[in-house]
């Protein structure tokens, strides 16, 4: 997964792709692998490819917080505040701790509660 994100940061976005594309076929492995297409597919501005792979990621590992965070930041970019609450709260649901989440519940009004 690092050395697939890390050819995606160098820019070699078709070698990144390859290796995330035999990686979703791995158990164990299949939502990160998801997960970083979607980032992939999200700096390339293909926001429905990016939905549909972090959908995926939060349909194989359903404690995916990250992938709940990044469809809360396409919903609100979509302007749909609604749905991006309720991504929001699922990520915070995933992992108390996460951060930017926390922050941009915040932002819509809404106060993260850690999980006692």
């Amino acid at each position: 997964m690092i050395e697939a994100l890390d050819f995606a940061r160098r820019g070699d976005i078709s070698r990144a792709n390859r290796l995330l594309r035999k990686m979703r076929n791995i158990p164990g492995l299949a939502a990160d692998a998801c997960y970083g297409l979607g980032l992939i597919e999200l700096c390339q501005n293909n926001t429905k490819n990016a939905h549909g792979y972090f959908c995926k990621a939060t349909q194989i590992d359903t404690a995916h917080a990250d992938a709940f965070y990044q469809l809360a930041k396409i919903a609100d970019s979509q302007g749909d505040a609604v749905t991006a609450v309720l991504y929001l709260k699922s990520a915070i649901a995933q992992n108390a701790g996460h951060v930017m989440a926390s922050e941009a519940l915040e932002e819509h009004g809404h106060f993260a509660v850690a999980k006692a």
